[in-house]
């Protein structure tokens, strides 16, 4: 009994009604089926598997600024609010750790997916309704468990030896009847199988939302959003033809929904999402305040540089926010001078009133631009990535196009205010293309999963290292998360759940 007990509380979705949330159970699935007899209640399902994804513990902060410190780009202040340590010292069992919450968004999706089709349309407006719907549901699920598959299984040209898991391919509505215990008793597919079911997921989205997706951007899924994560996709997988093709994709199309790449003030860039293809929305009822991505990355209090040493801003902990995550200035210097994605960032002396005060960068790309402290939209895909992703795919595929390659690189450091790189090819070339990554989504959550999928240490910044963090092999158990104990092998609710090796 109490083996089903964890199986029931570990894997049974929760359904949003237009006013209450309802806790799905055995007992109630009547009102399960109820909410999903309608568009409306369709849509509230689909509205709470956003909702699931704003909170600390994913979008919020855990899913960006906890992977951001697991790497080399920022390391965790000395003087502390104990929030991400352990995540900066990649200590066992510290990582993104979105099992869970990926599950109950992707629970949702399967409640969508299946019931949407069986609604009755009543007005010539429901067809369109109803295709969008589902289309949201496959974009939810596809990003859902492509972060699963990041966070908790290896790349699929990068697999450790003997093992080539992946996670757990949830596509049925579950509701527990007592009798169908082998529905949550699934095993992991295999690495290979589960970018499959990603890919095919995020397909099938793009279809159902082609030319029927007008009111959603940028806050849901569109065939706009779709087509770029499956450009993201297919860079992690090294399928690097189709990378190419679907970010050009993106890029040919993304005037149609109004955004461009920015030429001039790059703070616009998150202030009013100016290069936004997806994003999560937050609301005043969904600010994080001090567990919001402006409180980890700032702090409102800072005080004006002193007249003898004009370029570091001082911190006193005397505002608003915990300001803990130090952005390293060996990376920093390697901006060069004039790069307009430097207004978003701060040379600070950490606990300047204090005898050992500390150096670090601030960044202000989540900086309460809603108009409150804390609340931030959370872009997840911005366009600029679609050129990074398409530069790199043309240095990588078998037939390299370094002319082609050399242009995206050379359009976003114009755009970036910087001057054009010429007469470089080979090696050099690709190492400038990751650096240019690098930087441009510094603070964005993408360094780790980076190098990561290229099979490379987990470096760490200098500054680190001198705060005692220690690089982890590329084949390290760490680089990939520990499967909740409470679900796998060998103690938890799943018997044919393995855990991954090392834990």
């Amino acid at each position: 009994m109490k083996r089903l007990l964890i199986i029931i509380v570990s894997l049974v979705p929760i359904i949003y009604s237009c006013e209450s949330w309802l806790d799905v159970k055995p007992e109630n699935s009547v009102n399960a089926e109820k909410a999903l007899s309608t568009i409306s209640g369709n849509k509230s399902t689909l509205m709470s598997a956003y909702s699931q994804l704003l909170g600390s513990n994913s979008y919020g902060r855990q899913m960006i600024a906890g992977v951001e410190v697991m790497a080399d780009n920022a390391k965790i202040a000395t003087s502390h609010g104990n929030v991400i340590t352990d995540e900066a010292r990649n200590t066992i069992g510290a990582h993104a750790n979105n099992w869970t919450i990926s599950y109950r968004v992707i629970r949702n999706a399967n409640f969508v997916i299946d019931a949407i089709d069986k609604v009755e349309d009543i007005t010539a407006a429901d067809t369109y309704n109803k295709r969008l719907i589902k289309g949201e549901a496959y974009f939810l699920r596809g990003w859902q468990l492509f972060d699963l598959a990041r966070v908790y299984s290896r790349e699929p040209n990068h697999l450790i030896p003997n093992f080539d898991l992946g996670v757990i391919i949830q596509t049925k509505p579950f509701i527990f009847d007592g009798t169908n215990i082998p529905e949550i008793e699934k095993p992991r597919s295999t690495v290979d199988e589960t970018y499959e079911q990603i890919i095919n997921d995020l397909e099938e989205s793009f279809n159902l939302l082609q030319d029927n997706d007008n009111g959603n951007f940028p806050n849901r899924g569109t065939a706009l959003a779709s087509k770029a994560m499956l450009a993201r996709v297919y860079l992690y997988k090294e399928d690097y033809a189709s990378a190419i093709t679907a970010a050009t994709w993106v890029i040919d199309n993304a005037s149609k929904y109004g955004i461009s790449i920015v030429t001039g003030d790059y703070t616009t860039v998150f202030s009013q999402s100016k290069e936004t293809i997806f994003q999560l929305v937050y609301r005043e009822t969904d600010n994080l305040g001090s567990s919001s991505m402006q409180s980890i990355y700032t702090n409102t209090g800072l005080l004006e540089p002193l007249a003898n040493n004009p370029e570091w801003y001082r911190d006193e902990k005397k505002g608003s926010g915990y300001g803990d995550v130090l952005f390293s200035i060996a990376l920093y210097n390697t901006y060069e001078s004039g790069d307009s994605r430097l207004a978003l960032m701060k040379k600070v002396i950490r606990g300047a009133n204090l005898s050992t005060p500390e150096k670090g960068i601030w960044l202000y790309k989540f900086n309460g631009y809603n108009g409150v402290y804390g609340l931030d939209n959370i872009p997840i895909i911005r366009l600029s990535e679609m050129y990074h992703i398409r530069a790199e795919a043309y240095l990588k595929k078998p037939v390299k196009e370094e002319l082609n390659a050399l242009n995206d690189i050379n359009f976003m450091r114009v755009a970036r205010k910087l001057t054009p790189v010429n007469n470089i090819s080979g090696q050099e070339l690709l190492t400038l293309a990751q650096n240019e990554r690098r930087k441009e989504f510094i603070g964005e959550g993408h360094r780790f999963f980076d190098l990561k999928r290229w099979g490379r240490d987990i470096s760490k910044s200098p500054e680190g290292i001198a705060a005692g963090y220690v690089a982890l092999s590329w084949d390290d158990p760490r680089v990939v998360a520990r499967i909740p104990l409470t679900d796998a092998q060998p103690n938890g609710a799943n018997p044919n759940l393995v855990q991954n090796p090392g834990y």
